[in-house]
């Protein structure tokens, strides 16, 4: 790379002799880049800046510095609910993808200073382990956005800018900075890069991004392919907790982050402080041998460090370091935990929910681990004060409830999951590094958990290094999107947006072949936001075709047709208006029903799924249990009297920012369109949210609205299905016919409906008991007047009776008692013989199959099988005992 600032304030270009890589510097004897595996930490012990800064100051200084010529950005949620590829924010410029990066919608500001709150899951075992891990941080940037129209700053304006925020306002030595070269990737787009090295610790990445992902591309990165574009953005990450611990110098960077919560866990927890030389060791080894196991630490250490075997041994420095990790353990998941339920995550065993499940579980399990079980929520209070700058207005009430509901799933995880881990220890005394990762996944137990029970009953457990990793990927989403048809682009006017009452239309064939058609206008809406496709047909002179199916690809609409047209024809479209005023109804009410639902049952209410139909539709919610009667009742009784007051439904394309300023995040309910202006349909005083389908004008026009029934179909996610309009009267309808004939049989009226059935049911199960009491009565009739016919292995009782069903699986269970018997019934009815066999200890369909010339119709199994027979009774008894001496006994197929 070229950079002319750092050039002309004389730093220099050199390679590095460990890892080869280009790097900036001014020390003219520098040999090496400043990367942490290269040149190892060299600020511990010492404080490289002017002052300290906790994380509050840190944020405030950055934000400050570069807000004279920046606009300020709250930060975003840590669930980018704008985005459908990913599950978490793992860096300010998440903020932005794809709308802004492609070039689609504008930035909100130009250039922008911002501090993102971003949580990454893959380094979750190093945590608390190697001083220097987290799972959440706050990624500060300046970004600025170019295109070939308006350019901010570039390259050098980016450099500059670094260096002097560096140097100037947190006053480190210029000669102590170092700018690595190297290419960077992510969401879709790369570009060249730096990444910036104070004494030995990466605090920033400054990245240049001006590609995008291109199979066609003549740029490789990681493996990957790109292409020019034409925005040049700027992507900076500044590692706030970085700079922070860049200030104070310490042995790890839990100590000027958490010093609060680590006070308090030491304190409450009754344990030793945490010696910072140890810790500093610690570091260290990690730095130099990333792969080095936590139990070789101790050995290494004072295989380093010599003199530290007068005051530690290693079992000393392995219970110190064990307690240490706990501590910073809590520490760090406990922000992440509190982050991500700001966001009202319900801790589940799906995608984002499973990763909130992950960190609570890891939090309780290191609570036990030094005695302080019952912190969790004293803890996250802590954490709540510490973090009211960045996280004001936090749900406090939901996240108490999600923590302490997990726990209690936990515990009652942990009592069945050791019945299981028993299970597996009977059939091996070797859990497998597979099986360790069910466990922990299916079971909720930790691998020390699985380690401490396999040693203990003698056996032993394979514990994966990188446990959370490989548990972590076999929930990513291995879903891969259908093939699209690839259809030239073409511009259809979507006239359904123009005017939802329109049902007839004229236009102009583009394209048809292989019962594909688009057309240059059409009424017809395509299956999209969970409303399912218009049907109908197209009029072609005297023909009519039928449109079986339609979608939408970028801005062309493909009707799939059941015949053909030559291009250019002019045509008629007829949409099946029926079936489009049910699905706008249906679509109406599933908005109000969502914003209902969230007023009844709390704000944690997000959608989660939804599919739209002529009868019947579905919305799933966030929930954490399913919806009791009362709750129903209510959420149907507000949704009818806003249904009664007439609220607008108001429609309106509005630019991204404007509609995220007006609305905020709960826009993103059912999808994510990626285009220039946000399509909002708004509730009046109710609710708004992004949405392509078609709307009515009122929500009076809904009717009312009948929840049919609700299902949990996960952990966390309640599924409710309603009808609306004249569906839900069609409903009530055949509930209404249903309970007039139930009404008329019992002799009853509405009022005493109820009592009536009950009485009728009470009745019926006291007749059912009679008739069971009478059953057996018959059946031990049966037995004691059948005949038993003894022979060697086995002998035969003939019993002669004509059974109901529920006879003959009563007369099963007597026959499966007596292994040294085969019980042949001789069923009577009609005029009919069918014979009945059971072989408890052999094969009685082999048995059966081997006597096939003198029987027919054999049905049955190993125990049971039926069939039919001419021969006289003790003919069929000699023949069944004589086949059940030979090979046929006791074998089967």
């Amino acid at each position: 790379m070229d950079i002319q600032f750092l050039s002309s304030i004389k730093f220099e270009r050199k390679k590095c002799v460990k890892c080869g890589s280009n790097f900036w510097t001014l020390q003219k004897d520098r040999v090496t880049c400043g990367d942490t595996s290269c040149d190892g930490y060299s600020f511990i012990g010492k404080r490289l800046t002017n002052n300290r800064y906790d994380h509050n100051e840190m944020r405030d200084l950055f934000i400050n510095f570069f807000k004279e010529d920046h606009t300020f950005l709250k930060p975003y949620p840590v669930v980018p609910r704008w985005r459908e590829d990913v599950l978490l924010v793992n860096a300010s410029i998440y903020d932005f993808q794809p709308h802004v990066t492609s070039g689609i919608v504008k930035p909100p500001a130009n250039p922008i200073v911002m501090s993102q709150p971003s949580i990454r899951m893959l380094d979750v075992d190093l945590v608390g382990e190697t001083g220097r891990h987290l799972t959440s941080f706050e990624m500060m940037c300046h970004d600025s956005f170019n295109n070939s129209k308006k350019k901010v700053y570039w390259i050098d304006g980016t450099v500059s800018r670094s260096f002097e925020f560096l140097t100037k306002a947190m006053g480190v030595k210029a000669e102590l900075i170092t700018y690595l070269e190297k290419p960077w990737s992510g969401g879709g787009n790369g570009g060249d890069a730096l990444e910036v090295f104070v004494g030995g610790l990466e605090v920033a990445t400054l990245v240049f991004m001006d590609m995008k992902e291109d199979p066609e591309g003549t740029v490789e990165i990681d493996g990957l392919k790109y292409s020019r574009m034409d925005m040049q953005i700027v992507d900076t990450g500044y590692g706030l907790e970085r700079l922070s611990w860049l200030s104070y110098g310490t042995s790890t960077i839990y100590d000027p982050l958490y010093p609060e919560i680590i006070r308090y866990l030491l304190d409450r927890c009754h344990l030793e402080d945490i010696d910072p030389r140890l810790m500093h060791l610690i570091t260290d080894v990690y730095i130099h041998d990333p792969e080095i196991r936590a139990g070789d630490i101790p050995s290494r250490i004072l295989k380093n460090e010599p003199r530290l075997r007068d005051v530690y041994s290693e079992a000393d420095i392995a219970r110190k370091a064990r307690e240490a990790k706990a501590v910073y353990t809590i520490a760090d998941h406990t922000r992440s935990i509190l982050f991500m339920l700001a966001d009202y995550v319900i801790p589940s065993n799906v995608k984002v929910g499973y990763l909130a499940r992950i960190l609570i579980r890891r939090t309780l399990r290191n609570l036990s681990v030094i005695g302080g079980k019952d912190l969790l929520v004293p803890i996250l209070e802590i954490q709540k004060r510490n973090f009211s700058m960045i996280l004001p207005d936090l749900p406090w009430d939901f996240i108490v409830k999600a923590v302490m509901d997990e726990a209690a799933k936990y515990d009652t995880a942990l009592s069945n999951g050791e019945a299981v881990l028993s299970r597996y220890l009977a059939k091996s005394s070797t859990i497998s590094e597979q099986d360790v990762a069910y466990l922990y996944d299916s079971h909720g137990l930790d691998p020390e958990t699985i380690e401490r029970i396999a040693e203990s009953r003698g056996g032993h457990a394979l514990i994966p290094k990188d446990i959370h990793k490989m548990i972590l990927s076999m929930h990513e989403d291995k879903t891969r999107s259908k093939e699209k048809i690839r259809i030239d682009e073409f511009d259809t006017r979507m006239l359904y947006y123009d005017d939802t009452r329109l049902m007839d239309f004229t236009g102009l064939v583009l394209y048809s072949r292989n019962g594909l058609m688009v057309l240059n206008q059409t009424a017809f809406y395509p299956e999209g936001g969970g409303q399912p496709c218009d049907l109908g047909y197209i009029e072609y002179g005297s023909k009519r075709i039928n449109v079986n199916y339609v979608e939408r690809k970028g801005h062309t609409v493909i009707h799939h047709v059941s015949e053909d047209l030559p291009e250019k024809a002019r045509v008629k479209g007829h949409v099946d208006a029926l079936r489009r005023r049910s699905l706008m109804v249906h679509h109406s009410a599933t908005h109000l029903l969502l914003a209902t639902t969230r007023a009844v049952l709390g704000q944690h209410v997000w959608q989660a799924g939804a599919q739209k139909g002529v009868e019947e539709s579905r919305i799933d919610i966030t929930h954490f249990s399913k919806l009791t009667d009362a709750e129903i009742a209510e959420i149907e009784r507000r949704c009818l009297q806003l249904i009664t007051e007439g609220r607008k439904i108001i429609v309106r394309n509005i630019d991204w920012y404007q509609a995220l300023d007006k609305f905020g995040f709960r826009l993103f309910q059912g999808g994510v369109p990626l285009d220039s202006k946000l399509r909002v349909v708004e509730i009046q005083d109710v609710d708004a949210e992004g949405c392509g389908g078609t709307h009515l004008d009122n929500i009076s026009e809904i009717g009312f609205i009948k929840i049919i029934r609700v299902e949990s179909i996960q952990e966390g996610i309640q599924r409710i299905f309603f009808a609306a309009g004249q569906a839900a009267l069609r409903y009530i309808q055949k509930i209404h016919s249903g309970s007039r004939m139930i009404m008329t049989q019992l002799g009853t009226d509405p009022d005493n409906m109820q009592q009536a059935f009950m009485k009728e049911r009470n009745r019926s199960v006291d007749l059912k008991k009679e008739l069971d009491a009478l059953r057996k009565r018959y059946v031990n009739e049966y037995i004691h007047e059948s005949v038993v016919y003894p022979s060697t292995p086995s002998s035969l009782r003939l019993v002669s009776c004509d059974p109901d069903s529920e006879e003959i699986k009563l007369l099963g269970k007597i026959a499966a008692s007596n292994r040294e018997e085969i019980t042949l019934l001789k069923i009577m009815h009609d005029q009919t013989t069918r014979f009945v066999m059971f072989h408890p200890s052999g094969n009685a369909l082999e048995l059966a199959k081997s006597i096939e010339k003198d029987v027919s119709n054999i049905d049955g199994n190993r125990f049971m099988v039926s069939f039919t027979s001419d021969l006289d009774s003790n003919k069929l008894i000699r023949m069944i005992l004589d086949k059940s001496t030979g090979n046929i006994n006791g074998k089967g197929k």
